[in-house]
């Protein structure tokens, strides 16, 4: 069974002056109904020993993958057709999988803000207690959690900077993340997130989907 979409829409006072910061922006939320227990056994089998696993779950054969890619897109087709008019372009997903022990967490990043930037997400697989905290564009302070609940999926801009609370848990806490891109996006304009490292292991060109 499918919940119905939660909206959680962030926008500011009409500006008083032509120099005020101006913003307006949807994350919305989305549960699911995926075979979590498969996908975890999935990818636990393909574990390595970092946090972020960048393997593209979204191109795999399994059939639990090719559910989350069809609600994925699902997903992103209500979400446009809520947000914006006159806006179609090719796109493809790039996605990695999140895997955390008991005292770890995802410190604070975004994924891109050059000018191309669209829409990231994520898909909680396996949690205990946690969020995910998405903080102001402006106002780092200004926090706002969003309880992780398996088979929930969220998606959001691009440039939403965001993070998690530190992983209680004594079982691990699994995550994918993943990227919608323009099939045009050079894969360096999402590297605002990575170091050296992670970004030598991230998705080459082959390994992105068309959604």
């Amino acid at each position: 069974m499918v919940m119905d979409i939660k909206v959680h829409r962030f926008s500011c006072k009409p500006p008083e002056t032509p120099y005020a910061p101006v913003w307006d922006y949807v994350i919305a939320e989305k549960k699911i109904d995926i075979d979590v227990e498969e996908l975890s056994r999935l990818i636990l089998s393909n574990k390595r020993e970092t946090i972020a696993h960048f393997f593209n779950v979204l191109q795999w054969e399994d059939q639990v993958c090719k559910d989350l890619l069809k609600e994925i897109k699902e997903f992103h087709a209500q979400y446009i057709k809520n947000t914006c008019t006159g806006f179609d372009p090719k796109l493809k997903v790039r996605s990695w999988a999140n895997i955390m022990n008991k005292g770890q967490k995802i410190e604070k990043h975004y994924h891109s803000s050059m000018e191309n930037s669209y829409l990231s997400g994520h898909f909680c697989v396996k949690c205990d207690d946690s969020a995910t905290n998405y903080y102001h564009p402006y106002d780092m302070a200004a926090t706002y959690p969003f309880k992780n609940e398996p088979n929930l999926l969220t998606l959001f801009p691009t440039w939403i900077p965001h993070d998690t609370t530190t992983h209680k848990g004594d079982s691990e806490r699994i995550s994918i993340a993943f990227d919608i891109i323009l099939e045009s996006t050079p894969l360096d304009n999402l590297d605002t997130f990575a170091g050296d490292v992670a970004r030598d292991l991230q998705n080459d060109e082959a390994q992105l989907v068309y959604l």
